[in-house]
């Protein structure tokens, strides 16, 4: 009776087998990998995101990038490109140049403020700042920063005795603040003619007027208008060859 079973389960298993195997070659083979053509559309650039602009008096185009943490010298009628300042100092938002040829940038992320002198010496002037952004020499060479997003106040940085050999960074602590708590004072630039300063208040939606002495600040735009000046996205050459966009008249007051 056992050795019955027996036969019964091994032809029943042996059915289930031949049943399995069957249907294993009765399936297709494998269709083959497909093949993929990589192509590239657009090439790489050197840029991480363009964050500040600015010509220098020979007209030559700057560009700072905060993720890149470098400072590039782009050849306007070329395209080529070379790096000026490599990471993580060359970190700008920001970059501004005097009429001497010194260039000024803030390192939004490192909290410093760094200045590069014709002769190619580079000069930390600032640090401990919170979220250095903005930045602008004044017709007389004194020098101005914003802080926005990790800070909000303007303040002047004196690089009167910047070349001497012991002169250290200013810490916060001891710049000479001229406002704070503004809304986020942003792409700013000082005018040549009357001395103040014009940009956008970011949080406010507003564009000011801020006298560089007193700290007195007037709204002279509000609305959507204040877009057209948030960011330094554009930078106008003593030859004409880049230029911010212009106020529409509704936007005036």
């Amino acid at each position: 009776m056992e050795l019955g079973r027996f036969f019964t389960s091994l032809a029943l298993a042996v059915s289930v087998a031949g049943g399995a195997l069957a249907q294993q070659a009765e399936q297709p083979p494998p269709a083959p990998a497909k093949e993929y053509n990589q192509q590239f559309l657009v090439p790489g650039s050197w840029f991480h995101g363009v964050h500040g602009l600015a010509f220098n008096k020979d007209d030559q185009l700057f560009a700072g990038s905060v993720i890149g943490q470098t400072i590039y010298r782009v050849q306007v009628d070329s395209g080529e490109v070379d790096r000026v300042i490599d990471p993580p100092m060359g970190m700008a938002d920001d970059i501004a140049f005097a009429d001497d040829g010194t260039m000024a940038w803030t390192a939004f992320l490192l909290g410093k403020v760094y200045i590069r002198k014709p002769n190619g010496k580079t000069i930390e002037v600032a640090n401990g700042m919170g979220g250095p952004n903005s930045i602008a020499f004044g017709k007389d060479g004194r020098l101005f920063v914003s802080e926005v997003f990790l800070g909000d106040a303007l303040y002047e940085i004196d690089l009167k005795n910047v070349d001497k050999p012991d002169f250290k960074p200013f810490p916060r602590s001891e710049l000479r603040r001229i406002a704070e708590k503004l809304g986020g004072l942003n792409g700013f630039e000082i005018h040549k003619d009357d001395g103040f300063l014009y940009g956008p208040l970011w949080f406010k939606g507003q564009i000011v007027k801020i006298n560089l002495e007193t700290g007195a600040m007037e709204v002279i735009a509000e609305g959507s208008c204040w877009l057209r000046l948030t960011s330094r996205s554009a930078e106008r050459s003593s030859g004409g060859r880049l230029a911010r966009p212009t106020w529409p008249a509704s936007c005036r007051r």
